[in-house]
C-alpha cells in the first residue's frame, strides 16, 4: 500500500528549503509554505505537521464543495499520516450521527470497511478518491489496531438512517434493556408511532427525506415528547442517545419548515434552517469531543464552512445568498470550549474542474482567482500541492492588505486581514479534479 515507507526527511524547491531562514528576507509566503509531494511513497513531506499541530488533539480537515476529487485524495493521505504517525484514532464525518454509529458497529462486527461506504454521504464513498484510505482502514481492522469512524451531523444522511425504521428500532431496544416498564407508557408509544410515520415517508428518496411536514400543534407535541424521551434516556444513563435524540428531533422540526417552491424563489428562506443545523451539529460535536472521545485524538471531515471560527472577521460576503459574516457556524460555536485543542485546515485550488460527475454530466470550471489572492500567489510560484501555515500571519504585509481566499466555493473571493483567527492553515492544490461517481 502506498505512503507507508518514509522518504528523505526534507523537501526542497529550487534554491530554498521551505520553512527555514534561508528564504529571502520579508518573503512571508516562502517562509511559511511547505511544498507537498502528493505522489510520494511515504510521509516525509508531511513531517512538518508534527510541529504545526503540536499536541492539539482535534484536527479539522475541510473542503470547498462536496465535489472536490483532488481534495478528497489529498485529505485521505493526511488522514493516514495523522493516524499512522501522530496516533489519531477517531474520524468524525459531517454525516449522520446515527448513520455512522450503525456503520461503525457493523464494521467492527463484520471485520469489513464496506459498511462505512454505506453510512457516508455518497460523495465520500467513491473508490477512485478513497481507495487508499479504505484499504488503510481495512489493514488496521485486520491487524486489530483500534480506530473509530463516526458522524456529527444531526440529520439522517444515508440508508442506515432512512431505511428499516433504524431509529425507532434502536430507541425501542434501549427502553427494552434499560426500562421495559416504560414500553407501555403513552408518551413513548406516541413518540415511536410519530417517528415511524416520519421513517415511512423517508423510505423513498425525494425532498421528503428532509421535509416531513407538520402543523404547529404537531410540532409542539413532538417537542414535548422529545423532552420526555431525552429525560428518560438520561435517567437510564444513556447520554449518547439522549444527545442524538434531542438533536435529531430538533433538526426534523427545523426542516419541516422547508418549502421547496419558497426555497427556489428565495434562497434566503433557508438561512434560519442552515443556522439551526450548525447549532445542532455543534451540540453533537461538543458532546462527542467532551464525553465519548475526551481522551482520544480526533479528525473531523466536512465542509470548511462548518469548521471556521470568528466568521465575523471575514468581510461581509454573500455565499450563495447566505451572509457568511452573520451566519451561525458550528466551528465558531465549539471553538471557545476546545480552542487549545483544535487545529483547522481549509482547502483551496487555483484552476481545474469540480463537481459530482455521473454519466452524461459535465463538471463545473474553477473560476480564475484574482491577483490579490493566496491562490494566485501560490500558483505564480509553481506549487502543485502546498501547505501554508497562518501562524504569525497577522503581522505580515501580505495579509495586512486583505488577500482573498476561496475556501467555500470557486467564485466567492472572501476577504480578511485576520485569516489566522478563522483557521490555522491552508492546503493548496493548483489543479482541482471532480469526484467521479
Amino acid at each position: 500500500m502506498k505512503h507507508l515507507f518514509l522518504a528523505p526527511l526534507f523537501v526542497l524547491i529550487p534554491g530554498l528549503m521551505l520553512g527555514q531562514a534561508s528564504a529571502p528576507k520579508g518573503d512571508w509566503i516562502a517562509t511559511h509554505t511547505y511544498a507537498i509531494d502528493a505522489d510520494a511513497e511515504g510521509f516525509a513531506d508531511l513531517a512538518f505537521l508534527k510541529e504545526e499541530i503540536g499536541d492539539r488533539r482535534i484536527v479539522a480537515l475541510g473542503e470547498q464543495t462536496h465535489g472536490d476529487g483532488a481534495t478528497f485524495e489529498a485529505r485521505a493521505r493526511l488522514v493516514q499520516y495523522l493516524m499512522e504517525e501522530m496516533d489519531f484514532e477517531v474520524v468524525l464525518y459531517e454525516s449522520g450521527m446515527l448513520d455512522m454509529h450503525v456503520a461503525n458497529e457493523k464494521m467492527h462486527a463484520s471485520g469489513s470497511v464496506d459498511s462505512l461506504k454505506k453510512g457516508l454521504y455518497p460523495f465520500w464513498r467513491q473508490e477512485e478518491q478513497h481507495a487508499e484510505l479504505f484499504a488503510y482502514w481495512q489493514t488496521r481492522l485486520n491487524e486489530n489496531r483500534p480506530f473509530t469512524v463516526g458522524g456529527f451531523d444531526a440529520k439522517h444522511t444515508s440508508n442506515y438512517g432512512f431505511q428499516n425504521h433504524q431509529y425507532t428500532r434502536q430507541i425501542t431496544a434501549l427502553f427494552e434493556q434499560g426500562h421495559p416498564a416504560l414500553l407501555d407508557h403513552e408518551n413513548l408509544k406516541e413518540y415511536i408511532s410519530t417517528w415511524q410515520l416520519i421513517e415511512d415517508q423517508w423510505h423513498t428518496p425525494s425532498i421528503k427525506r428532509i421535509n416531513y411536514k407538520m402543523k404547529q400543534e404537531e410540532k409542539a407535541r413532538l417537542r414535548e415528547l422529545s423532552q420526555w424521551v431525552v429525560q428518560e434516556l438520561n435517567a437510564m444513563e444513556q447520554p449518547y442517545w439522549a444527545t442524538l435524540a434531542h438533536n435529531l428531533d430538533e433538526i426534523t422540526l427545523a426542516y419541516s419548515d422547508v418549502r421547496l417552491l419558497k426555497l427556489l424563489l428565495n434562497k434566503k428562506s433557508f438561512i434560519p434552517i442552515n443556522n439551526r443545523r450548525d447549532e445542532l451539529m455543534a451540540n453533537n460535536l461538543t458532546y462527542l469531543l467532551r464525553e465519548e472521545y475526551a481522551d482520544k485524538k480526533v479528525i473531523l471531515i466536512g465542509a470548511t464552512y462548518h469548521f471556521i471560527r470568528n466568521n465575523d472577521q471575514i468581510k461581509p460576503m454573500l455565499l450563495e445568498g447566505v451572509p457568511l459574516h452573520e451566519s451561525t457556524i458550528m466551528g465558531d460555536l465549539t471553538y471557545g470550549q476546545f480552542h487549545e485543542d483544535i487545529y483547522t485546515i481549509g482547502f483551496t485550488a487555483y484552476e481545474g474542474t469540480y463537481g459530482n460527475i455521473v454519466e452524461g454530466k459535465k463538471p463545473s470550471t474553477v473560476e480564475q482567482p484574482d491577483e490579490n489572492s493566496l491562490e494566485y500567489a501560490l500558483a505564480s510560484r509553481d506549487f502543485s500541492h502546498a501547505f501554508v501555515s497562518l501562524q504569525g500571519s497577522a503581522a505580515d504585509a501580505f495579509w495586512a492588505h486583505e488577500p482573498t481566499l476561496r475556501l467555500f466555493d470557486y467564485k466567492t473571493n472572501t476577504k480578511s486581514n485576520q485569516w489566522h483567527q478563522v483557521l490555522d492553515g491552508v492546503y493548496f492544490i493548483k489543479t482541482m479534479t471532480p469526484v467521479v461517481r
